[in-house]
């Protein structure tokens, strides 16, 4: 039972990572495409993404990967052979919560210098800390995004509400949340012309924290919409016909029931031994 239960929650880490992962893709590459295409510059410097690429991957790997499993792994039946990786739920999660951010990020790049009374950061000849306010609050948005989905990516069932029910339990996520958090605002406060950002004050940290924040309740009503919109998605799934024509193919079978090292090799030791034994009879008579 203990190795069921381990079993079944490597599963579901991975799913963890993989809904996680795809949701930051989605919003970063398109930002990035969508801001070149419009504003003919991103606003991220290469500097900023490579840190972005580092809380994607490292961190949140062993943030969601280092989930204790529970007692209800053992309630569910077995998965099937040809269980899909991407459930039509985990689509639902990603396409919604890419969405939200995107709309998020797009309106704070044209309309937040106008509403926080702050210089432009778009399309400036030359990066100077009065204009590059407006780019590091963005780039600590995004960031405060991606923390707080990452708390959404712990629970992947449907009635899986409460997105803190264990969450103290883990010390190394919440040493990794804050840690991270902890990271951003000295990069922002002594990154300088490196990491090309603007010390901000504390209202400002706060201001980008609550805007992250708003991604928890975003999830709860993402959570209310029916998951059979997204069942019809072919991506990153195995079809069904192709297994079955794969299973019935002249040879299939065969292939799988290959003899073993060990049976060929007695197999063969205990045939030289016969011969040698024939021949010798032979000989001696």
């Amino acid at each position: 039972m203990t190795a069921v239960k381990w079993g079944r929650n490597i599963f579901d880490s991975i799913r963890k990572f993989l809904q996680f992962q795809l949701t930051l893709n989605v919003a970063a590459c398109f930002m990035c495409f969508f801001s070149g295409a419009v504003i003919k510059e991103s606003p991220m410097n290469p500097v900023q993404i490579l840190w972005i690429n580092l809380v994607q991957d490292t961190f949140a790997a062993l943030a969601l990967a280092t989930e204790e499993p529970t007692e209800d792994v053992l309630k569910r039946p077995p998965y099937t052979r040809d269980e899909y990786v991407i459930t039509p739920l985990m689509w639902r999660n990603i396409m919604c919560q890419s969405i939200f951010q995107l709309i998020l990020l797009i309106v704070f790049l044209f309309y937040g210098d106008v509403w926080l009374g702050i210089p432009s950061g778009r399309n400036n000849p030359e990066w100077t800390f009065e204009n590059g306010i407006h780019y590091t609050l963005f780039f600590e948005i995004f960031v405060c995004l991606q923390l707080f989905n990452e708390i959404n990516c712990r629970k992947l069932k449907k009635e899986e509400y409460n997105v803190f029910a264990g969450f103290w339990k883990n010390p190394l996520f919440l040493i990794i949340f804050w840690g991270t958090f902890f990271v951003q605002i000295l990069l922002v406060q002594m990154g300088g012309y490196a990491m090309k950002c603007t010390p901000l004050t504390w209202d400002y940290h706060l201001f980008c924290f609550a805007l992250g924040a708003l991604s928890l309740p975003v999830q709860i009503l993402i959570r209310m919409i029916p998951e059979s919109i997204f069942a019809n998605i072919p991506l990153f799934r195995e079809k069904p016909e192709l297994i079955e024509k794969l299973k019935t193919q002249e040879g299939f079978v065969e292939k799988l029931r290959r003899p073993s090292k060990s049976k060929s090799i007695q197999k063969s030791k205990s045939n030289s031994g016969e011969g040698f034994t024939r021949t010798s009879f032979h000989k001696i008579m």
